[in-house]
């Protein structure tokens, strides 16, 4: 069965990169919208990417924190980044997207392997 992974990215900047390095091996949903965000059956996914742009974005991600696994989040903004790493999930994954696309994808790829989702 093909993996699928659910990815939020109101700059959709980063669903793309997703889509364009993943799509071949993963079926990929994305959401780029504050309002539309929903994940009804979260089972149905193997990893969530999460990519925190505002306060918002913040509360949507700490709200979804208990019914997800294998989360990975990044924020371009310092004090959202303070605030992912103490929310108290141990299947949060930070990463940092501000790296080159080649170690951003590395550190993907790797992360998703040692967890076994890939």
């Amino acid at each position: 069965m093909k993996k699928s992974f659910f990815v939020y990215d109101t700059s959709k900047a980063f669903s793309i990169f997703m889509k364009y390095n993943f799509e071949n091996s993963v079926e990929i949903k994305s959401c780029g919208y504050k309002k539309k965000f929903c994940i009804d059956n979260p089972e149905l996914y193997d990893a969530f990417f999460f990519i925190i742009n505002s306060v918002e974005d913040f509360i949507l991600l700490k709200n979804s924190c208990g019914r997800l696994r294998n989360i990975f989040v990044s924020t371009p903004i310092k004090m959202l980044e303070f605030k992912i790493s103490h929310i108290a999930d141990q299947d949060l994954i930070m990463f940092d997207y501000a790296q080159t696309k080649v170690e951003v994808l590395r550190e993907i790829n790797s992360t998703l392997i040692d967890k076994k989702i890939l």
